[in-house]
């Protein structure tokens, strides 16, 4: 059993090392000004939502080219075909089946290789005309960064 000079000494100690804990914490706040540290920790949030909807804008706008460049080429192709064969295609999967395009590119909104086509009589070069596909759009109902909708483009 301890002596009570012991216990003391304990006692002491441990009020020694209580103290430096609580004089340690007071000069932390003292170094660490906390309005530094929550201004610090405001700005890399707003910096973060900035970049998460800088990225959005820019998958849209990349999605949106995609588009764009995906019913150039069916358009072309169209083109190409009616040229060639002397009337329009009948199904998108014909220019497949004839070699005009190795598939059907896919939709970036939609995500799949399905295509509202426009029908209408095409006068092939002798003068007859042939029911066929002359247009091509998105299925997408979704608004562009024009306001007009991918269905419309």
């Amino acid at each position: 059993m301890p002596s009570a000079g012991q216990v003391s000494e304990r006692m002491r100690g441990m009020e020694e090392a209580s103290y430096r804990l609580v004089m340690g914490a007071q000069e932390l706040r003292k170094r660490v000004p906390w309005r530094k540290v929550v201004i610090a920790a405001a700005l890399t949030i707003i910096v973060g939502v900035g970049t998460v909807q800088a990225s959005g804008r820019l998958m849209q706008r990349h999605r949106e080219k995609v588009l764009r460049d995906n019913l150039a080429l069916l358009r072309a192709t169209i083109r190409e075909y009616t040229a060639d064969e002397h009337h329009a295609p009948h199904r998108l999967m014909d220019m497949v089946e004839q070699g005009y395009i190795i598939e059907l590119p896919v939709d970036p909104f939609t995500e799949k290789a399905g295509w509202d086509p426009d029908f209408a009589d095409v006068p092939d070069s002798i003068d007859r005309e042939h029911f066929g596909i002359v247009e091509v759009h998105s299925r997408s109902t979704a608004r562009g960064r024009d306001g007009r909708a991918y269905c419309e483009w």
